[in-house]
């Protein structure tokens, strides 16, 4: 592994839980010295065997995070041991009572208010200043939603996700002219809405093609189970496992970074163009090596490949745009032309905005609409060119199936809407008013780039060779999809 952070101090909070114990693991495999504070003296010592495992330099301290004394104590013993502190794991969190929101106890709020809150700003103001005097640094903040395992947790969920990444924003404009570079990140377990997204499609694409008598093999980034019909897949070399002369008929290939979230930092954009093109590029030399290569490869792209382009009608006979998206989809879809090439059918999905209750754009619009808090981005006029889940399924298995369909194919629905029209649409479905905007500049400022790029583009696509080659969306009209995925 890269000794990226050779001769680098990382101090982690919340060292003895599973996060924090994972994080340590990880800087000092790559040459950091670790410091781990926490209360929980027996996990914090696995914690530090953990570390010492893999040879790392590690010190433990015995710590409350929620007392100014501690925390000053806390970032004093790291920076007399290793001299000063470069990376500030901010990682203190708490999950509390697994109850909902009424029988919440007092003492329970308030100690997940201590220590997912206070906590979290206390080690910024405490750390901040020796960031400031040694010339720049780096604050990690995790805003952790495992309150979202079993019962609605909600106190975990504000407390974790919103308010932390509320915090980070802020710090992270006030403290640039520092160089102090400051990110949150949302861990997410198997039980979250996201990763319920994810499981959902692979789990209606993996019956819907076993209904039609087909074996879905699985590539995943690990070592198989014995007993798992699946194989494994290393995105950083390309290579398949075990190896043999083939892997199957067809790939379907839907894997990168996610675009939503934070906002962009160069090493955000980094990822998500390397997971995109970088590994679609290896996996594509692990293909055509084959003894013998699949018939076929369908391959993730985006709209994003157009750009914003006003009120123009979209095919994929259309130019690529401009902006970073742009220049990733175009990149991506280059990846497969080796593909191509050697004989290999490619299919680029160009996907619109995916509606699922469990993840993406509109997972994250649900909780302001429900409360009353949406409206328009911007003027609204702005056109999103959006799909349902369940034809997003249906795409992939009509591009498997239709040997005429190859390049790029625009999964999108028929009818484009725009973001004032989205707006109405999602209000009238949840029977709630839409009357807070977002205007154009606060979305800039909050997210700078991934504003334009996401919530202010203006893309008008519509699915000219899905249509054309006979495929048959199941929702048609943005009402009738929203309360198909709402169940309404």
């Amino acid at each position: 592994m890269t000794a990226r952070f050779t001769g680098k101090v990382v101090l982690i909070t919340g060292g003895a839980g599973g996060i924090g114990r994972a994080a340590a693991v990880r800087f000092a495999s790559e040459g950091a010295r670790v410091v781990l504070v926490d209360l929980a003296a027996a996990t914090l010592r696995q914690s530090v065997a953990a570390v010492e495992k893999v040879d790392g330099e590690v010190l433990a301290v015995d710590a409350d995070v929620t007392r100014l004394a501690d925390v000053e104590r806390y970032a004093k013993t790291a920076v007399d041991r290793f001299g000063t502190i470069d990376v500030f794991f901010n990682n203190a969190g708490v999950l509390g009572a697994l109850k909902p929101l009424v029988d919440y106890p007092e003492e329970t709020f308030d100690r997940v208010i201590a220590v997912n809150l206070k906590a979290v700003w206390l080690g910024m103001k405490v750390v901040t200043p020796l960031l400031r005097a040694r010339g720049g640094g780096a604050i990690v903040n995790t805003a952790s939603i495992a309150g979202l395992r079993g019962s609605p947790n909600i106190i975990a969920y504000t407390a974790s996700k919103h308010a932390v990444v509320g915090m980070t924003r802020a710090a992270s404009l006030e403290l640039a002219r520092h160089n102090i570079r400051v990110n949150a990140v949302c861990p997410a377990p198997i039980e979250t809405p996201m990763a319920q997204q994810l499981e959902t499609e692979i789990k209606r694409l993996t019956s819907s093609l076993e209904a039609g008598g087909h074996r879905v093999i699985p590539l995943v980034r690990r070592a198989p189970r014995p007993d798992e019909d699946a194989l494994g897949w290393d995105p950083a070399s390309g290579a398949i496992s075990p190896a043999g002369p083939a892997v199957g008929d067809a790939i379907v290939h839907l894997a990168g970074e996610s675009i939503m979230g934070v906002r962009w930092t160069s090493a955000k954009k980094r990822r998500i163009r390397e997971s995109r093109t970088t590994a679609t590029r290896l996996l594509v030399q692990t293909l055509t090596r084959l003894a013998k290569p699949p018939a076929v490869l369908v391959c993730a792209s985006g709209i994003g490949y157009y750009g914003s382009r006003g009120d123009e009608m979209l095919t994929e006979e259309s130019r690529p745009g401009t902006g970073f998206l742009a220049e990733v989809g175009r990149d991506w879809e280059a990846a497969t032309a080796p593909a191509i090439a050697q004989g290999i059918r490619v299919v680029n999905l160009r996907l619109g905005v995916v509606l699922s209750e469990h993840g993406g754009a509109l997972a994250k619009m649900l909780t302001p609409f429900r409360l009353g808090m949406g409206g328009v981005i911007g003027d609204g006029a702005q056109w999103m060119s959006w799909i349902a889940l369940d034809d997003v399924v249906g795409a992939i298995r009509h591009a498997l199936a239709t040997d005429a369909l190859r390049g790029p194919v625009n999964a999108v629905a028929p009818a484009p809407v725009t973001n004032a029209e989205f707006t109405r649409a999602l209000g009238r479905v949840l029977e709630r008013p839409t009357l807070v905007p977002l205007p154009a500049f606060a979305a800039r400022l909050a997210l700078g780039e991934m504003a334009d790029e996401l919530l202010l583009t203006s893309q008008r696509v519509v699915p000219a060779r899905l249509q054309a080659s006979g495929y048959r969306f199941r929702y048609t009209t943005l009402e009738g999809a929203l309360r198909g995925v709402l169940a309404r």
